[in-house]
């Protein structure tokens, strides 16, 4: 008998693959990942498309005319299953994202929504990339957190260096809360990397238009390398992606719980 299965949560998918996109999942198998997108719908009305969890296709069903597919998959993360329909002319669907009612998946508060990869820079200066990153970025931000400086975040778990490569994978939070260490122990599962600050710079600056829009990144680091300010809150650097394509830099607070608005970096090497 197969396992019961439950729905965790449904999208309307407003964008997605190409017909021969979607076959060629099927055919490639975890080679080759489809991405569908949902409505943000958070900037007065105006459609604003949200990158939903990267698939694998497992199977296709023809249902009507030449653009109709019922398909089946599951998330890249291999954390839970996928049903829906989709259009491949108007490029419009639903998705069902599935889990066993038995399984773990039900309680995770990740789902995998985009990946990227970043190199460090050349001319990287761990000493001094952050006064180096406002030179040249700072204007390019609707909101620059001050605090955000090298004499503040000097202590990065990992320091970067030139020439190493990343590949940046984007969790969206899907749970009505998560603490940090539930954060942590995610990146510690991917086998990421805390790189900090320093790692928050790199995503913005080489994966900007990577990041889903309507939704604040978070770049953890460990409790002790991060500054404490004045009221001894240790502060989590954040980049956000606002829905009407501006970007913030700015800083949370370690203890506090992060919902849905947040989206977890995990750099893997």
């Amino acid at each position: 008998m197969a396992p019961e299965t439950a729905v965790v949560r449904k999208h309307a998918i407003w964008d997605g693959p190409s017909k021969w996109d979607l076959m060629l999942s099927l055919f490639d198998g975890t080679d080759r990942t489809v991405q569908f997108y949902g409505n943000d719908g958070s900037l007065f009305g105006e459609i604003v498309l949200l990158p939903l969890p990267i698939v694998v296709i497992d199977g296709l069903e023809h249902l009507s005319g030449d653009d109709e597919w019922r398909f089946i998959g599951h998330t890249a993360d291999g954390l839970l299953k996928v049903r829906g329909t989709f259009g491949t002319r108007k490029r419009r669907g639903e998705m069902e994202l599935l889990c066993n009612v038995s399984g773990a998946e039900l309680d995770s508060p990740f789902v995998l929504v985009t990946t990227f990869s970043v190199v460090v820079p050349a001319d990287y200066d761990h000493a001094t990339r952050l006064a180096t990153f406002r030179r040249l970025h700072g204007s390019e931000f609707t909101h620059y957190n001050g605090d955000m400086t090298d004499e503040h975040f000097r202590n990065a778990t990992v320091k970067l260096t030139p020439g190493r490569k990343f590949l940046v994978k984007v969790f969206q939070i899907t749970s009505s809360m998560v603490s940090p260490e539930e954060c942590l122990t995610l990146i510690t599962r991917e086998q990421g990397v805390l790189v900090g600050a320093q790692g928050a710079t790199l995503a913005y600056e080489q994966g900007k238009d990577h990041l889903p829009k309507g939704r604040w990144h978070i770049s953890f680091d460990e409790k002790e390398a991060l500054w404490e300010d004045a009221s001894g809150l240790h502060r989590v650097p954040l980049v956000g992606a606002y829905a009407d394509g501006s970007f913030g830099f700015d800083l949370g607070i370690f203890v506090d719980g992060w919902d849905g608005d947040r989206c977890l970096l995990c750099f893997c090497e």
